[in-house]
């Protein structure tokens, strides 16, 4: 089994812009209300659960995965910014953007851009070696 949000999390601090701004501030599933509020910070949550892709031979070759990520802050335009950077990213390992949202909350004054991403990697042992950095990151 392919870890991809860890696999996500590692090709996104490889980014220099991301890695800049959001240094200790991308994390899973939920942000701790704890941790700091000015600073820029991402979301990875996956929707769903992994899906089975393409089979040959009878066996499952990809898994089709969607990951939502937020990036948050109170500077709308670097906001923008780190989603255009992490949509490159997303783009060189596969995923690309399948919708998302962009807000303002008020009460926290933050802004809030948020896309959903697919992709469906190889992750059958046999075959994973094409993709060379995922086998190279497990």
């Amino acid at each position: 089994m392919i870890d991809m949000i860890s696999i996500i999390h590692s090709y996104l601090i490889r980014n220099d812009a991301i890695d800049k701004h959001c240094r200790g501030r991308i994390k899973f599933y939920d942000y701790p209300e704890t941790a700091e509020a000015d600073a820029p910070h991402i979301l990875i949550s996956p929707i769903g659960s992994p899906m089975p892709g393409e089979f040959g031979s009878n066996k499952e070759l990809t898994t089709n995965y969607v990951f939502q990520i937020d990036v948050r802050g109170r500077d709308r335009k670097l906001v923008a910014f780190l989603q255009d950077e992490i949509k490159k990213v997303m783009w060189s390992i596969g995923f690309y953007t399948i919708g998302g949202t962009d807000q303002y909350d008020s009460e926290l004054d933050k802004f809030l851009n948020g896309r959903r991403y697919e992709g469906e990697p190889y992750t059958n042992e046999e075959v994973k070696h094409i993709d060379t950095d995922i086998a190279h990151i497990e």
